[in-house]
């Protein structure tokens, strides 16, 4: 190659050498920009970091509190009422007046009413042991039972102050064998007392008649009266007639029942 083809090949490696420079610039500025782009990039040239991500959306106050009522544990238990003012309930407890009646003064108890055996001539046995303080206990009850009622004769279900003297009874007649000396003196010094079952029973029947003649003005309670009481009564008398006719009542009956006001042995 002479020197004329070397100038040649000179002059257009020189002509296309702006045009490489060019494209190298263009090259770097693509790259530069999509380095740029990135969310790690940092401008060494420049020494600022890359703009921060934005901050995270604010959640609705309704929503914090459905989150906090899921995530509350089960076992707490629910928020109590709220109690009413102490000075409105005062008030409507003056206005009903309950606060005067709580401040009235109340009258004093009076003590339990013990019947006094010396009063109907009965002497309480000795008590050595606590079976005889107990049946002692039920001949202080059975007096009690005498000045209410009149007569040792209670029913079988009746009670004085809670203590079942009916049955107290029943069972004083059962054991009588084995009642001590003392203690049946006590029970025969009763007014009414009675060892015989159907005696008290007869007793009974002729008190409520006495005291039926007493407000009437005769022992003759009609048959189909109203209540029970009377209905009872008007039933014994007829029971009395019947065994009179049957020859089944002894003299000291029959007198007793001929002395009440206007008594009939015929009455149907």
């Amino acid at each position: 190659m002479d020197d004329a083809d070397r100038a040649l090949l000179l002059a257009r490696a020189q002509a296309r050498q702006p045009d490489r420079e060019a494209r190298k610039a263009a090259s770097r500025a693509r790259r530069k920009a999509r380095h740029s782009g990135s969310r790690h990039a940092f401008d060494g040239a420049q020494g600022e970091a890359a703009p921060e991500p934005p901050a995270p959306r604010a959640v609705p106050v309704a929503g914090l509190a459905a989150a906090a009522r899921v995530l509350a544990p089960a076992s707490k238990p629910p928020p109590r009422p709220a109690s009413p003012p102490i000075r409105s309930s005062l008030k409507a407890l003056a206005r009903n007046g309950v606060l005067r009646a709580a401040a009235a003064p109340r009258s004093p108890v009076e003590p339990a009413r013990q019947p006094d055996p010396t009063a109907h001539g009965v002497t309480l046995p000795p008590a050595d042991n606590a079976p005889d303080t107990f049946w002692n206990d039920g001949l202080v009850a059975l007096l009690g039972w005498v000045e209410d009622h009149g007569a040792a004769l209670p029913g079988l279900a009746d009670r004085w102050k809670d203590q079942p003297v009916g049955r107290w009874v029943r069972a004083q007649r059962q054991r009588r064998e084995r009642l001590s000396d003392a203690q049946v003196t006590a029970l025969e010094a009763l007014p009414g007392w009675c060892w015989d079952e159907e005696a008290a029973r007869w007793e009974q029947g002729f008190r409520s008649l006495s005291r039926w003649a007493a407000e009437y003005g005769h022992a003759n309670p009609p048959r189909g009266a109203a209540g029970v009481g009377i209905a009872r009564l008007a039933q014994w008398a007829a029971q009395q007639r019947a065994l009179h006719r049957q020859g089944r009542v002894s003299d000291a009956r029959i007198a007793r029942l001929e002395a009440l006001p206007a008594w009939r042995w015929d009455r149907p």
